[in-house]
């Protein structure tokens, strides 16, 4: 009987182990990718069909006999979702690579971020999955941002004598969403960065060394006398050369 039971709990802890390892992953996708790629596109929608002919095409979705059911829905519009998302993402990373201000400078990741991170996954899985949530906020508000911001260019592009005030107000509201967005980030962003280094320094992350002026001093001096060196090793076989000629 005591067999049983214990072969019965390590099974539970089995599938708990095996659940906890893809559940944050799953939440991770649904904040980061899904959510707000589900945003950007029914904007993008919106913005191109027009906010009156929008709203009529729902309501006579909803009102319909005929509703399609939620299972079609999710299978067309997960995936596209997800595609939007990867897509604004990209973008995103490939701006912020191209462009070098002073302001993108400010959202990026420290150099020791992913190791602290890792760090904290493996002593504190709990931990590690909290701050997985909010790292998941942050790249929601990316991709938001990013989308957003097309979104508003393609609704600009658009804008010809039959626009009516309902389009430039949404592409207004787009505009202060944009806004919106940065801002959240920006206080996720610093927020997630600190927290990383808290847990990390509770948990006993070993830091680096700090690089102090006196270390600075004498690496650049033991470069410059390499470089002297090398120098008169090259100067003492041209002059070999030139005496053989």
């Amino acid at each position: 009987m005591t067999d049983e039971k214990t072969r019965a709990s390590e099974s539970v802890a089995r599938l708990g182990t095996g659940i906890s390892s893809w559940v944050p992953n799953l939440y991770y996708d649904l904040i980061a990718r899904v959510v707000p790629g589900f945003v950007v596109a029914t904007t993008l929608g919106v913005v191109l069909a027009g906010p009156a002919p929008s709203w009529r095409s729902i309501r006579e979705m909803v009102s319909s006999e005929t509703q399609p059911s939620i299972f079609l829905l999710l299978l067309i519009g997960l995936p596209i979702a997800y595609t939007v998302s990867v897509i604004c993402y990209g973008l995103d990373r490939a701006l912020r690579k191209r462009i070098r201000h002073s302001s993108m400078a400010a959202h990026e990741w420290p150099d020791d971020f992913s190791m602290k991170y890792d760090f904290i996954k493996s002593k504190q899985p709990s931990t590690g999955n909290e701050a997985g949530k909010l790292r998941a906020e942050v790249h929601m508000t990316h991709v938001l941002q990013t989308g957003w911001v097309l979104t508003l260019l393609i609704g600009l592009a658009r804008i010809s004598g039959s626009t009516t005030l309902g389009e430039l107000e949404l592409l207004g509201i787009v505009f202060v969403c944009i806004f919106a967005a940065g801002s959240t980030r920006s206080h996720l962003h610093g927020r997630l960065i600190k927290k990383i280094a808290n847990y990390a320094r509770i948990l006993g992350y070993d830091e680096p060394p700090p690089v102090t002026d006196g270390v600075v001093k004498r690496a650049k001096k033991t470069k410059k006398a390499k470089t002297t060196r090398k120098a008169k090793a090259t100067k003492k076989t041209t002059k070999k050369r030139a005496k053989k000629a």
